[in-house]
């Protein structure tokens, strides 16, 4: 299991991407944002891309416990559906 640094930036994107990829190896992988409080561009295509890679080769991918300011980092940039967010703020249980 990965988990999201609290503020996710330019500088943290690196290690994010190193760990996806010794991830993938395994070929499931689970982020926790549970942290998350906020999270930059490049952290968001390090997390884009792992997703796409890990669907593209038939992996598992998946965020637990995404924390409210992760949501809705991905809502307003329209990447809830794309990231595999399956419940956002404002849906009923």
């Amino acid at each position: 299991m990965i988990h999201l640094p609290s503020h996710a930036t330019t500088v943290t994107a690196e290690d994010l991407l190193a760990r996806l990829i010794n991830a993938a190896d395994d070929g499931a992988t689970t982020i926790d944002a549970s942290a998350s409080e906020s999270i930059g561009q490049a952290a968001l295509q390090v997390l884009l891309a792992a997703r796409i890679e890990a669907r593209d080769a038939g992996h598992e991918f998946h965020i637990i416990d995404p924390s409210p300011a992760f949501v809705e980092r991905m809502e307003k940039c329209g990447l809830a559906d794309a990231i595999g967010l399956i419940k956002t703020i404002g849906d009923q249980a």
